[in-house]
């Protein structure tokens, strides 16, 4: 019988156990062809031109799932050719040599490897815009556009050179399970002790130290932080949890066997002979286990992190519930009309002029730059104390009212420029008089189209409206559009 026969036969026969493995390899296939196929997007692309976090974040996700999927196709193939060993013990004792052997076995594995990849690369590309939709809804609240139905050529030769890879080290694995053991050994595989492990107090310290370094990093409240940190948690955790299970764990059976009163009761001595019998399988067994728990674990506190950042994210960048510009009064009725059709009740409104202003404020130097607050070509909008103190309690953020002296200005700017810009103590000079930034603030929501933001007093307000240096038209002499801003019931839900 030619070997291509055998192989068939073995599939054949091993059916059942081939099943879970083709299904979850394919589903494998699929969920990494996904993730490629989503970076290779044309429409994803352009928000990652936007924001390079996104990108970061969906190739650290492909990162994690590779490692997920290399652990458990490798785990699964050394236990399947392990729970054969009597059948390869078989075709040795009809004079089938090892090389012959590994080869049934490595062309098994590929055969039904290229027919999972086919099938989960195909199912990739059939539910590729429903998975980009699901994934994108759940990382980017603010991505505005259609995704495209596409095929992504480049994603599917990743896919396929990333699976055959592994393949080839399963192969690998293979091979050295079937010259590890003699033909006697074979038979008798079930029933043989696999030696003394003594472990190591050492080893158990390393790992408890590594995965407590690695949780230690997990709990963090910056949700920033930790997609930054999740490979090295992943490393962390992983390695922890292996030099555990095989160094410290047999350690911790020594100690266990110290303890005679407890040792030596029927079912403990039972269950610790069983597990000094198979350590090394047991322990292996659980440590792959572990690492594909962390790993899986990993991915799902992390997308619910980010999931559940996304709220707070788009408040301190909106702020507020629902706002518009206009320059129609009328138009505020409709909008009444429209709460009131849907039966959501507003809890609080408010509507401001857009104010702007251009004092003069000496260019601030930055890391590698030179930057501009107001002048000539950079106009500031401009709010006063108590217009500041209304529009931040209408708004969903945790902003405090403020008070501010005459001759004194609160900067308000974008958290990245305001870990650069050192401004305390500038000053900002208008025609008749000069104020000092006394505070800085990165309110950017209600800058309503500005750069910067400024806040000063309601007195200095008033001075500087009068006199004509607080203007609420623009060049051409047309008045600014109103903001009109609101907080109502069940924003997220309405």
């Amino acid at each position: 019988m030619s070997l291509h026969h055998i192989v068939i036969n073995n599939i054949k026969r091993n059916f059942k156990k081939y099943v879970m493995y083709f299904f979850s390899l394919t589903f494998s296939v699929f969920t990494i062809y996904s993730f490629f196929a989503l970076m290779e997007n044309d429409s994803v692309a352009l928000k990652f031109s936007e924001d390079t976090r996104y990108k970061s974040m969906l190739i650290g996700f492909a990162i994690v799932i590779v490692v997920f999927v290399f652990f458990f196709l490798l785990s699964s193939n050394n236990n399947f050719i392990r729970a054969r060993k009597k059948e390869i013990s078989t075709f040795a004792l009809f004079g089938m040599s090892n090389q012959r052997i590994w080869k049934m076995l490595f062309f098994e594995t590929m055969l039904v490897g290229i027919a999972g990849v086919i099938i989960g690369i195909a199912a990739g590309i059939f539910f590729s815009k429903m998975t980009a939709m699901i994934l994108l809804s759940m990382t980017m609240a603010d991505f505005k556009g259609d995704i495209e139905f596409s095929i992504s050529a480049k994603a599917i030769f990743t896919t396929a050179v990333i699976f055959f890879s592994v393949f080839c080290v399963m192969g690998l694995s293979g091979l050295r399970v079937i010259n590890k053991f003699e033909l006697v050994e074979l038979f008798k595989a079930n029933k043989t002790s696999e030696g003394k492990v003594k472990g190591s107090v050492i080893s158990m310290i390393i790992s408890l130290l590594l995965i407590i370094g690695g949780y230690f990093l997990a709990i963090q409240h910056n949700p920033d932080t930790v997609l930054i940190a999740s490979i090295p948690i992943l490393c962390l955790v992983i390695g922890g949890t292996y030099l555990f299970f095989r160094g410290g764990l047999p350690k911790v059976m020594q100690m266990l066997k110290r303890n005679r009163k407890k040792y030596y009761v029927g079912s403990t001595l039972i269950a610790s002979a069983a597990f000094s019998h198979r350590i090394k399988s047991i322990a292996g067994a659980m440590a792959t286990i572990a690492v594909l728990s962390a790993v899986s674990t990993t991915i799902i506190a992390t997308g619910y992190t980010l999931y559940n950042s996304i709220e707070a994210n788009t408040y301190m960048n909106i702020g507020y519930d629902m706002f518009y510009y206009s320059g129609n009064l009328q138009l505020i009725d409709g909008v009444h009309a429209l709460f009131s059709k849907y039966d959501i009740d507003i809890q609080s409104e408010y509507q401001t002029g857009r104010f702007t202003c251009k004092p003069v404020i000496v260019s601030v130097t930055m890391p590698n730059d030179i930057y501009q607050i107001s002048g000539r070509d950079n106009y500031l909008r401009i709010y006063s104390q108590s217009e500041y103190n209304q529009l931040i309690s209408v708004s969903r953020t945790h902003y405090e009212p403020v008070t501010i002296n005459d001759n004194e200005m609160m900067l308000v700017v974008s958290s990245y420029m305001l870990e650069r810009l050192n401004v305390i103590g500038i000053k900002a000079s208008f025609n008749e008089q000069d104020m000092q930034i006394t505070s800085t603030s990165d309110a950017g929501f209600l800058s309503f189209g500005a750069m910067n933001t400024a806040v000063i007093s309601d007195n200095d307000f008033d001075k500087l409206l009068s006199s004509g240096e607080i203007s609420s038209v623009d060049s051409g002499g047309t008045p600014y559009d109103r903001a009109y801003v609101f907080k109502y019931e069940n924003p997220l839900r309405n």
